[in-house]
């Protein structure tokens, strides 16, 4: 009986050392296998630390969207390109529109607008006033239409609205011609206002 106790206590120790031995060293495999994983290795499920200089996919794509996005265009609007200048003279209830050549002398005027000045009768075909300012005749070409017409007389300087026919002068230049209002520039007297018609 003794004997039987004795071995039963003997086996079961060797079980228990058994048994201390296996979780020793299945303690001592999981520190050696996180040393020699080291420091930089991290759980899947966490995010990685991001240094200078590297960028991580989500701000890749974020950069991508940003310059792949469409462009606002902005653009001014162009003008039309029968787009005329034009200016508007008014004697009391009297109201000629001229649309003006591309001349020199066409800007000159155009550029010393609005203007308030006397009318004069000249001949029996026009009225003329005197701007402020002569005009540049630098490649204006020479009038030679018929009533309507609007002109510069060089060597006095006054600007002429025919009303009648007349023959064309060296020193007589075109302006432009009237667009509406061409019967009125007879009855034309008194104080004139010169505008830019816009």
């Amino acid at each position: 009986m003794r004997k039987i106790l004795s071995f039963m206590m003997v086996t079961f120790a060797m079980i228990t050392l058994a048994a201390c031995q296996r979780s020793g060293v299945n303690t001592a495999l999981a520190q050696t296998t996180a040393e020699a994983a080291g420091p930089g290795i991290v759980n899947s499920r966490m995010e990685t630390e991001v240094g200078p200089g590297v960028v991580s996919d989500q701000a890749d794509t974020s950069a991508a969207a940003i310059e792949n996005a469409p462009q606002e265009e902005t653009s001014e609007p162009a003008l039309a390109e029968n787009e005329k200048t034009r200016i508007r003279i008014v004697a009391g209830e009297n109201t000629i529109v001229f649309e003006l050549n591309d001349s020199a002398a066409a800007k000159s005027l155009y550029r010393q607008l609005p203007l308030s000045l006397d009318v004069e009768n000249f001949s029996n075909n026009e009225k003329i006033f005197y701007p402020p300012e002569k005009l540049d005749v630098t490649d204006t070409p020479q009038a030679a239409s018929g009533m309507g017409t609007l002109a510069y007389y060089a060597p006095w300087g006054d600007v002429v609205m025919f009303y009648g026919d007349y023959s064309p002068n060296g020193q007589l230049y075109e302006l432009g011609q009237a667009v509406s209002g061409t019967e009125n520039i007879h009855s034309l007297s008194g104080i004139l206002q010169i505008e830019k018609d816009e």
